[in-house]
């Protein structure tokens, strides 16, 4: 009789957790920093962009929204110190940074009125999509 019910109670909790990681993979789970730059005024003439993303299941995609602008951020190729030690399950920690530069034709184009939203997003190996930053920016000469 104990064994049987250890044996159920074995099999819900595995269930449990079964069910738990099929909801987590589908969540949005990412995290990240702009870490530059630091306010929300950029300069006209270009800029550069510095920051981290990570998701527990993997990094698949970065991608930069500059108002209705989108573009991929090149991702995997920067360290970032200090992140590894801090997550250390997660799969990119080693390499989460990235740099983007940002010409004055791309700055203008994207914010033809001076301001806009700029947005990072993150999609998972798992696919599902974080957006990590967001900001009103305004451009400054």
């Amino acid at each position: 009789m104990e064994i049987g019910v250890a044996l159920v109670a074995t099999i819900v909790v595995l269930m449990a957790v079964v069910g738990a990681i099929r909801w987590a993979r589908g969540q949005p789970l990412a995290l990240g920093v702009l870490d530059e730059p630091a306010g929300r005024e950029i300069r006209v003439a270009g800029t550069v962009l510095r920051g981290w993303v990570l998701d527990p299941f993997g990094v698949e995609e970065v991608e930069l929204r500059l108002g209705a602008v989108r573009r991929p951020v090149p991702f995997g190729n920067v360290v970032k110190k200090g992140l590894e030690p801090l997550y250390p399950s997660y799969p990119d920690a080693a390499r989460a940074g990235f740099v983007v530069e940002l010409g004055a034709a791309e700055l203008s184009g994207a914010f033809p009125e001076g301001q806009g939203e700029l947005a990072i997003a993150v999609r998972s190996r798992t696919g599902a999509v974080t957006q990590v930053e967001r900001r009103r920016l305004r451009l400054t000469p």
